[in-house]
C-alpha cells in the first residue's frame, strides 16, 4: 500500500493531488491519504472532495493520550534511532527559536505517523511540496524505515526557507520527482549530480 502526504488534504489548490490519487486507485493501487491539517469546515470543496476527507487520516488535531502512545512505541521500538529523528528535525530546518519550535511539532507528528503508517501497511510514503509534510515525511520514514519520495512543483519548494533544508530532504527521499525541467534545475543546483 501506498500512503500519500500533505499538509492540508483536500483543497481547491490540491484538486490536482486527488486527481492522481484517483487515477492510480482506477489502476488497482492501493493508496491511503494523510494530512497534517482538515480542510477548513467552510472550505468550498465538492462531494468528491469530502468523500476522500472522509477517508483521510489526519495528524491534527492529535489526542495528547495518543500522541504520548504513539511516541511510546517508537521509543520502545528504538530509543537510539527516536533520539536520531529528533537531532534530524533540529538540525534540518530554518535558523531562529521559532523553526525551531516548528521542528520539535514536526518530530512529534512525524512519530504519530510512523506509528500509523505502520498500522496501515504502508509501504512507501509520497509527498507533494518540500514544505511541513516533507518534513514531518522525512522524520516518519526515518523512524519506521519505510522510504518516501517527494514531488516538487514550483518556486515555493526552492525559495527561502525551504531552499535551506532542500538538500537534506532530497538526500533523504528515494526518489524525486520534478513538475518540469525549470524545478529539475533548481533540485540540482541543491544537490548535483555525482560525477
Amino acid at each position: 500500500m501506498i500512503g500519500y502526504l500533505a499538509s492540508a488534504y483536500p483543497t481547491i489548490s490540491h484538486t490536482f493531488i486527488r486527481r492522481e490519487v484517483t487515477a492510480l486507485r482506477e489502476r488497482g493501487l492501493q493508496i491511503r491519504t494523510f494530512s497534517i491539517r482538515r480542510p477548513p469546515a467552510d472550505a468550498p470543496l465538492s462531494q468528491t472532495d469530502r468523500r476522500e476527507e472522509a477517508q483521510t487520516w489526519y495528524l491534527q488535531p492529535a489526542a495528547p493520550g495518543s500522541t504520548l502512545a504513539a511516541h511510546w512505541r517508537e521509543l520502545l521500538r528504538g530509543p537510539r534511532r527516536y533520539a536520531q529523528a529528533l537531532g534530524i528535525a533540529l538540525r534540518n530546518r530554518p535558523p531562529g527559536a521559532r523553526a525551531a519550535l516548528w521542528s520539535l511539532f514536526y518530530f512529534a507528528e512525524g512519530a504519530i505517523l510512523a506509528d500509523s503508517l505502520r498500522s496501515a501497511g504502508i509501504r512507501h510514503l509520497h509527498v507533494h511540496f518540500a514544505h511541513a509534510a516533507a518534513d514531518v515525511a522525512r522524520v516518519a520514514c526515518f523512524l519506521s524505515g519505510i522510504p518516501w519520495s517527494l514531488m516538487l512543483h514550483g518556486t515555493a519548494d526552492y525559495e527561502y526557507p525551504a531552499v535551506l533544508t532542500l538538500a537534506d530532504k532530497l538526500r533523504a527521499a528515494r526518489f524525486t520527482a520534478c513538475a518540469s525541467w525549470f524545478v529539475r534545475a533548481q533540485a540540482l543546483r541543491a544537490i548535483p549530480p555525482e560525477l
